[in-house]
């Protein structure tokens, strides 16, 4: 299981039935809200970087800083941005309960509110108010191994044309041999 799966299932546990959107908590929903589903909540994948530092370590191990986006969606009223950030008073407190949330899931200073946006637009059949808590990751990872099956480059044969001519006969040949 790649690490970002980790991540948004540990933070799916923790929203899941512990806010006031009950069970409507999903990963990765693409389709549009109906009536009589919001509010809800949705967790997606926002952006993955690589320090470009951790390139150059040996063995090559990547420092990754992960964004988490957690969408949040209530129907349009006159009150809905009070009841996102009522909502927001009941997400904070578990994203930052356990911000490694528990051992293996993400490493550095574990999981950070890195940033609020706020909109206002039809989705569907609704006017939603919709409210994208980013929450910062980091984590390390190996690089990835060559694929197996792979035959081992062992020999070469290699033909220069020397004085650029076409003649065959003024071609340096030679074969490379890689010894094991």
């Amino acid at each position: 299981m790649h690490q970002r799966q980790i991540i948004r299932e540990a933070v799916h546990a923790a929203m899941f039935n512990k806010t006031s959107v009950g069970e409507n908590v999903s990963k990765n929903r693409l389709s549009p809200y109906r009536t009589g589903e919001l509010p809800a909540i949705n967790i997606v994948n926002g952006s993955d970087d690589v320090e470009p530092e951790s390139i150059d370590t040996s063995p090559r191990e990547l420092s990754h800083d992960y964004v988490l986006a957690i969408h949040v969606r209530v129907a349009v009223a006159d009150e809905s941005d009070n009841a996102l950030d009522a909502l927001a008073e009941e997400i904070e407190p578990l994203m930052h309960a356990d911000p490694f949330f528990g051992e293996g899931v993400c490493g550095g200073k574990g999981s950070m509110l890195v940033g609020t946006t706020f909109n206002l637009s039809p989705e569907g059949e609704l006017d939603i108010g919709l409210m994208i808590l980013r929450y910062g990751f980091e984590y390390q990872t190996q690089a990835p191994e060559a694929p197996t099956g792979m035959d081992d480059f062992n020999t070469a044969h290699s033909t220069i044309n020397i004085a650029n001519e076409v003649h065959e006969d003024e071609d340096a040949e030679d074969d490379i041999e890689v010894q094991s």
